[in-house]
């Protein structure tokens, strides 16, 4: 997380006058539940802090609830920082003694949601590797057939799929700006084509990233350290979308 090198002074704030920081509802609910708050609380406050004083635009929705705003801009729902749980865990961090977090309700509360995320992480990139295993020894043929417009079918497919989970409004295709979601759209089928046909493996934390970039719209840039993300944007031509130091 790019919020970890800024607070060490690893890397540099980019320069104001071009360039205004963003920080995600996403990026805000995985410090709040991160396993380095019972190891590392720490870093996780200095990555905090790092946030409040660089006064960074917010984007206070789920990244599917942001989605829906951009495909209905009559949509405005509703987000109560003083009620959110994400919030609500920070306020506490923040405040707490940098030593370490003490064993009370609080403690184990956070426990058991990041323990429940990190094991949700885990079963999700457990199947997605046993789904693509056997496909990997016909990689050959699947390359030479694996057409980018069946892919970007069964992607809009399932994204307009995802857009109508616990909604009461029903989207379709038809309706979407999907130059809005370009850099989303391209780093997913080109991850899912590599999990399909490369020797690349689902990782724990690669579904939380994929979702951030939901929020990456064509006047944005997106800035990360891992190197992962910085080849499948390249492979995928979209490398005009990262922030490069």
């Amino acid at each position: 997380m790019i919020w970890y090198y800024l607070s060490k002074g690893e890397v540099k704030i980019p320069d104001p006058k071009k360039y205004i920081l963003v920080c995600t509802y996403l990026t805000l609910t995985e410090l709040a539940f991160t396993p380095n708050n019972f190891k590392k609380l720490e870093q996780v406050q200095d990555a905090v802090r790092q946030i409040l004083n660089s006064e960074p635009k917010l984007k206070l929705l789920h990244p599917f609830d942001h989605a829906r705003t951009l495909v209905d801009k009559n949509l405005q729902p509703e987000f109560d920082i003083e009620s959110d749980l994400v919030f609500g865990f920070l306020r506490v961090l923040i405040n707490h003694s940098k030593d370490g977090l003490i064993n009370n309700k609080f403690k184990d509360q956070l426990l058991d949601i990041s323990t429940k995320r990190k094991e949700n992480g885990g079963d999700w990139a457990t199947f997605l590797n046993n789904l693509n295993e056997p496909s990997k020894e016909i990689s050959r043929v699947l390359k030479k057939y694996h057409s980018e417009e069946w892919q970007t079918l069964k992607f809009k497919e399932w994204f307009v799929f995802q857009l109508n989970q616990l909604n009461d409004t029903f989207y379709t295709s038809d309706i979407i700006n999907w130059n809005d979601f370009e850099f989303y759209e391209g780093v997913y089928k080109r991850y899912h084509r590599n999990l399909l046909i490369s020797k690349m493996k689902a990782d724990i934390n690669d579904d939380n990233d994929l979702k951030n970039m939901i929020y990456v719209q064509p006047t944005n840039l997106y800035w990360t350290s891992e190197k992962r993300w910085k080849t499948i944007a390249k492979e995928a031509n979209l490398e005009k979308y990262l922030y490069l130091e």
